[in-house]
């Protein structure tokens, strides 16, 4: 009976790992390439800067057909993130990054209901975005100054 409970165990935690295999990783690239995606991970280059999150601007323009979320950074730190849109939860999270004092709220979105920061520690800041609606992204990041950008259009 324990030999049957012990590999059950590993069988089920096998089969829900294996959920990640439905996850591609993708790398942010430097400039904005128009490819949406309704889930998967995301990271940026191998970087060790420490940075501040100054604030994050969005807009949004009918004919463009997306709200364009634009977060202003110091300096270029590790990125990582996830994805999934029926979940509509968008995670970000920052290495070596703070929030700054000066942060202010972004005010109404045409897809985001929410954003919740984690400031984890002193150099680590998580962020969470609560979405509206089931929608895809487009993500990119931009230098001098540093900048990432999330292109959200709905499904």
């Amino acid at each position: 009976m324990f030999k049957f409970m012990v590999l059950f165990f590993f069988l089920s935690n096998f089969s829900y790992a294996g959920k990640l295999s439905d996850y591609r990783i993708r790398t942010i690239p430097g400039k904005k390439i128009s490819v949406y995606f309704k889930k998967g991970i995301f990271v940026n280059d191998k970087r060790n800067n420490s940075s501040t999150l100054n604030g994050i601007r969005h807009s949004f323009v009918s004919q463009r057909g997306y709200e364009r979320f634009v977060f202003d950074l110091s300096a270029s730190p590790n990125i990582y993130g996830s994805f999934n849109s029926t979940k509509k939860i968008l995670n970000i999270d920052f290495k070596n990054t703070q929030l700054s004092q000066k942060f202010k709220s972004i005010g109404y979105s045409k897809y985001v209901d929410n954003i919740d920061f984690f400031p984890i520690e002193k150099k680590f800041l998580s962020v969470k975005v609560k979405l509206k609606k089931n929608v895809a992204i487009d993500i990119f990041k931009l230098k001098n100054p540093m900048r990432l950008v999330l292109d959200i259009k709905k499904l």
